[in-house]
């Protein structure tokens, strides 16, 4: 199955359905939210190769540096009834920092400094959430769901500290794809309000331990071999967390049927990832060796920014 599909095939589904309304809880709620992502240190590393050592290289840790940049997101929340609501959804980021990542070879014997050329992460989602216990001050919803992500940063321009060939005209490449069904629980508060400014407070947390990843990671080294690496690597039951707030600080009207709303939005996520791969070397004459790899990465995320919603 096309993972990334999924987002999209719910969202034609919500699209084609006809509005309604339901006992003054509006059918459609899209909003489109714009703001700062903070892409956190990223840790790739290869290690214990089998049966041997591919041209001597036994370990690499691979540190993309912190990268800040920007994101695009667009959620369209459906509520079905006064209990139920479906939800489809996905965000752009992506960071265009000058800032150097870091690659330790053999566990120190050699290091590279690499030029990192661009880093963007995405990801689509879709949930469905039960609200099972509500009052004049607080909602609670249990969210069940499936999140779709993949990240990606390239390299050039490797600067050696020493240890290893290198050329400047080395390159570098990494992806790491996560598939995740999601379980979580969201709290609304009613929120301070005076007028149009001021509503409703909301929190949520979601995770989930049985995440799918695949990570690739490509690079070429110079020198009289000119080696190239490709690692490929596949896990299961990885990890992944997401905290999330939202406040509304501006309330309007938005036509005649329809109401709109200005919140501060701000979330937190991070993957963790372990497990076993393959790798292809080949050097200047073409001579293939296959090995196999233990894994783990890790990755996070922080982004805060404005939110804009429509009610109808």
């Amino acid at each position: 199955m096309n993972k990334p599909l999924l987002a999209s095939a719910a969202m034609l589904a919500l699209v084609s359905m006809p509005a309604s309304s339901q006992s003054g809880y509006p059918m459609f709620q899209p909003s489109v939210s714009v703001g700062y992502a903070y892409d956190g240190n990223t840790e790739v590393t290869f290690k214990n190769p089998t049966p041997a050592p591919p041209y001597g290289l036994r370990s690499t840790k691979t540190e993309i540096q912190n990268d800040p940049g920007w994101y695009v997101g667009i959620d369209v929340p459906v509520r079905l009834n006064d209990r139920f609501e479906l939800a489809v959804g996905g965000r752009w980021d992506a960071s265009n920092s000058a800032k150097d990542s870091t690659e330790v070879i053999n566990n120190g014997v050699g290091r590279r400094e690499w030029e990192t050329d661009s880093r963007n992460w995405h990801n689509a989602y879709v949930s469905l959430s039960y609200a099972f216990y509500r009052n004049p001050s607080v909602s609670l919803s249990a969210m069940a769901g499936l999140r779709w992500d993949r990240q990606n940063a390239s390299f050039s321009k490797p600067v050696m500290r020493g240890g290893i060939v290198n050329s400047i005209n080395d390159t570098a490449d990494f992806s790491m794809t996560n598939f995740s069904p999601v379980i979580g629980i969201d709290a609304v508060f009613a929120g301070p309000r005076s007028g149009m400014w001021g509503g409703p407070i909301k929190l949520s947390l979601s995770g989930s331990p049985f995440v799918q990843s695949d990570v690739e990671h490509d690079e070429s080294f110079a020198g009289p071999a000119a080696f190239q690496f490709k690692h490929d690597a596949d896990s299961s039951n990885d990890k992944y967390i997401k905290i999330a707030g939202e406040a509304t600080v501006l309330n309007f009207k938005a036509g005649t049927a329809g109401n709109g709303a200005l919140s501060i939005y701000a979330d937190y996520t991070r993957f963790d990832t372990n497990g076993s791969g393959k790798s292809w070397s080949r050097n200047a004459i073409g001579t293939v060796i296959a090995s196999k790899w233990d894994y783990d990465a890790r990755a996070s995320q922080a982004t805060i920014g404005l939110k804009a919603s429509l009610s109808f």
